[in-house]
């Protein structure tokens, strides 16, 4: 597949256009705007089959050309040259324990407040 960001932002888009026109129609009242939605999707379901696209034809219609036994443009690998993934540099470093005499220590009195109300 070569378009599959494409494909996806389109019928993304149409999905929200879809919503805003659904809203827009539901104004109207909810008894015809749900009359006014069924319709439209009737009407769309009937015109579907008259769609025809190169290479794939459509239901009355044959494909003109067979593009199933061309490559897609994005698996043709041998002019690309894929450098192997190197791991990422990394760095030493040193972690020496604490003595629990020097670790710093909090009476529960002094703790910072969790409640908003008690904030500066």
């Amino acid at each position: 597949p070569t378009a599959v960001g494409g494909v996806a932002g389109i019928v993304g888009a149409g999905g929200n256009c879809g919503a805003l026109g659904g809203n827009f129609i539901l104004r109207i009242g909810t008894r015809p705007g749900f009359m006014l939605l069924g319709w439209l999707a009737t009407i769309s379901a009937f015109l579907v089959p008259l769609l025809w696209l190169p290479g794939v034809g459509s239901m009355f219609r044959a494909q003109t050309e067979n593009l199933s036994e061309a490559p897609a443009p994005a698996l043709n690998l041998e002019e690309k040259k894929v450098e192997e993934a190197k791991p990422p540099a990394t760095r030493e470093v040193q972690l020496t324990p604490m003595n629990p005499a020097q670790a710093p220590s909090m009476n529960p009195a002094q703790a910072p407040s969790m409640n908003p109300a008690q904030a500066p």
